[in-house]
C-alpha cells in the first residue's frame, strides 16, 4: 500500500504466468484502494506472458523494467479513455517494438 487509499502491483506469484488482468481496485480488509502504480520489477522475465488487460484508469507510474523479459508479441489492452497517456506511460517498462495494443 503506497499511501492513503491507493496500491501498488508489486509481481506476480509465478514468473510462468500467461496472462494477467490488473484491477482498477482491490479491496483489503473491507477497505477499497485503488491501483496506481506498477512496480519495478513486477513482471521482470515472465517469459511466457503474452496477455495484459489494464482495468486502472488512474495508473501514475510504472517501474524501470516491470515488463522487461516478456513475450515480443504480447497483448496489452487499456482503458480507451487513457490509451495515448498509457502507451506513453508504459514505454519505459520494458515493453519491445511488438506489442499490440487495445483500447478496452
Amino acid at each position: 500500500m503506497t499511501g492513503s487509499a491507493t496500491v501498488s502491483v508489486t509481481g506476480a506469484g509465478s514468473r510462468k504466468i500467461k496472462s494477467i488482468t490488473i484491477p482498477a481496485t482491490v479491496r483489503y480488509k473491507g477497505k477499497t484502494y485503488k491501483v496506481t502504480s506498477i512496480g519495478s520489477n513486477a513482471f521482470y522475465k515472465c517469459s511466457k506472458l503474452k496477455s495484459i488487460t489494464i482495468k486502472s484508469k488512474s495508473m501514475k507510474s510504472v517501474g524501470r523494467n516491470a515488463f522487461k523479459g516478456i513475450s515480443k508479441n504480447v497483448k496489452v489492452t487499456v482503458p480507451k479513455s487513457r490509451y495515448a497517456a498509457y502507451r506513453k506511460l508504459f514505454k519505459k517498462a520494458g515493453f519491445g517494438s511488438k506489442v499490440t495494443w487495445k483500447k478496452g
